[in-house]
């Protein structure tokens, strides 16, 4: 696993102090894709609004798919954020597990999407069925979060032919029962309300444990929102063919921020025990994700 949760150039990201618009597409960028202006984790640099091409060199040793450069371009993305620089090599030419801490709008929803599209992408290229599996599952912590990951996943693979979806509370049960029968390549989901459809027997997610691509986005923050019992159950429910080979990325807003456990638990212990970070990052190692 490759864990760039202590890696300088993240602390360099944090002490420079690089502001990231959430809304500033380039000019062009926004008349052509004004329905994804939110879409905005990535680096954006300015560009000549005259010219039709942009430059996209910067990206050149992330190892980003050419369909996903062209979404990029288009959205104008034109370099890679700290986050997405430090992971993609490692995600995508090596083949690693990531675990990786990053602040909210560094960049690291395409810093898992970008290989989950492109690993996704050569899978397709190589099957001759005409089965459409359940491919990779992104869980999240909130409704809206999933949401907001699942329309930046749709930019970027906008020039394939791969298909997202959500599964969150919220939203009507028969709704999302039609989605998904469509077969979507990726699921992004609330583990309360996916819990509840594999349990009631949805065909799509019942191929939950033969998933080759796991996300476990915010992870602590999963674990404050309460859906710690279905997370559980989840992961042990993909766990349980350990044989199967699976890609796995965990990532953080939170995870190298260190705090004493709870008063109530420490009573219990009867004795005051510090959370340090170097535990904290080997507790997310250590776990079955």
């Amino acid at each position: 696993m490759f864990d760039i949760s202590n890696s300088k150039a993240t602390q360099k990201q944090k002490t420079k102090k690089r502001k990231i618009e959430s809304n500033s597409l380039p000019l062009k960028a926004k008349k052509r894709k004004k329905s994804n202006a939110n879409i905005c984790e990535t680096g954006k640099k300015e560009q000549n609004v005259d010219t039709d091409e942009a430059d996209m060199s910067a990206w050149k040793d992330c190892f980003v798919p050419e369909p996903v450069l062209k979404a990029l371009s288009e959205l104008g993305f034109t370099y890679p954020t700290p986050i997405q620089a430090l992971t993609l090599p490692s995600a995508i030419r090596d083949k690693l597990d990531i675990l990786g801490a990053a602040e909210t709008g560094s960049g690291k929803t395409l810093a898992f999407g970008i290989p989950l599209i492109h690993f996704i992408l050569k899978d397709k290229m190589t099957e001759e069925s005409d089965i459409k599996p359940l491919r990779a599952l992104i869980l999240t912590p909130t409704r809206e979060l999933a949401i907001q990951v699942r329309n930046h996943l749709r930019a970027a693979a906008k020039y394939t032919d791969i298909k997202v979806e959500t599964v969150v509370g919220g939203m009507s049960q028969q709704k999302q029962e039609r989605l998904l029968k469509k077969c979507p390549d990726i699921v992004v989901a609330t583990p309360g309300r996916l819990w509840e459809l594999i349990e009631e027997g949805n065909p799509h997610l019942n191929q939950a444990p033969d998933i080759r691509y796991l996300v476990i986005d915010e992870a602590d923050r999963m674990v404050e929102k309460g859906h710690f019992a279905e997370l559980q159950q989840l992961l042990e429910l993909i766990n349980k063919d350990e044989s199967k080979e699976r890609h796995t990325y965990v990532f953080s807003a939170t995870l190298t921020l260190v705090h004493d456990i709870p008063k109530r638990i420490a009573l219990k212990k009867k004795k005051k025990f510090k959370l340090t970070q170097d535990k904290k990052i080997g507790e997310c190692k250590l776990a079955s994700f």
